[in-house]
Formats: structure tokens, sequence, C-alpha cells
């Protein structure tokens, strides 16, 4: 039933209550407001104090299936907050094993560089060392090849 054929029965002069009185229980707090509007002012001795203490209770009823929805929405924001929380957690463990393998890695690179010096060193004065041989090795070698040249012909006598 809509608002204005719940307001025809409230202006006739044998005032259907039955007819008003499923609408009001039925109707939608916008339904009962416009049916506020719609019945005159000589009729507003019972129906617009039915009708106000209608749309009370409708509103009321409204009031809490929001808040019921509300305490839901709000159970399931709280679940969220946790998870978050424990994502936070789990998040600043992992960034604390990142430090400590980072500190870890520049210990370990400090290690590198000091013994990559050290064998540069050595190799330096190996290498340094090789030269000073080189240097000294074609003198002692033409030294040698002399020496080994006069042996070979004192071995082996020209016929």
């Amino acid at each position: 039933m809509t608002p204005e054929e719940a307001a025809k029965p409230a202006t006739w002069p044998n005032n259907d209550d039955k007819r008003v009185q499923e609408f009001l229980v039925d109707a939608s707090a916008r339904d009962i407001q416009a049916f506020i509007h719609l019945i005159p002012i000589n009729a507003h001795s019972c129906f617009f104090h039915l009708a106000r203490t209608a749309l009370d209770v409708r509103l009321a009823e409204d009031a809490t299936k929001q808040s019921d929805r509300f305490g839901q929405q709000m159970g399931k924001l709280l679940e969220i907050v946790e998870a978050q929380r424990r994502l936070a957690e789990k998040l600043d463990r992992q960034t604390a094993t990142l430090i400590s393998l980072t500190r870890s890695l520049k210990v370990f690179t400090f290690v590198v560089i000091v013994l990559t010096v050290g064998l540069l060193m050595e190799g330096g004065v190996q290498f340094f060392e090789f030269h000073q041989r080189l240097s000294k090795t074609p003198q002692n070698s033409q030294q040698t090849n002399q020496a080994d040249n006069a042996n070979q012909h004192e071995q082996n006598p020209k016929k």
C-alpha cells in the first residue's frame, strides 16, 4: 500500500483503522513521513500520533540495523588491524635480519680487501724479485753460456 492509499481511509468518516495500522506496521520511514504529510489536519487527532509513533519505531529499527552493520564492519576492521600488526612485526624482524646481514657483509668485504691487499703486496714483492733475477740472469747466462761452450770444446776436441 502506498502512502496515498493509506491516507484515503484516514480521511473517510468511518476511519478505517485496520488498513492504516497495517500500513504503518509495514511501511518504510519515508512512506510513513509521506503519510503524515498527506493526512488532513482534522484527522491529526489519532492518525498523526499513530504515524508519529510508527515513524519513531521505524527510525529506531533502522538505527539498530545500522548499528549492527557498523559492529560487523568494526569487527572486520579490527581483524584487518590485527593482521597489519602481525605483518608489521614480521617486517621489523626481517628488517633487523637484513641489517645484521648487511653488517656481516661489511665485515666480510673488509676482510676480503685486506686479504687482497696482502696478496697484491706479496705478488708485487715476488714480481720485483723476479725482475731483479731476470736483470741479473742475462749477464749470468752469458757467462754460463761461455763457460758451457768452453767445457764443450774441451770435451769435444776437433778432429
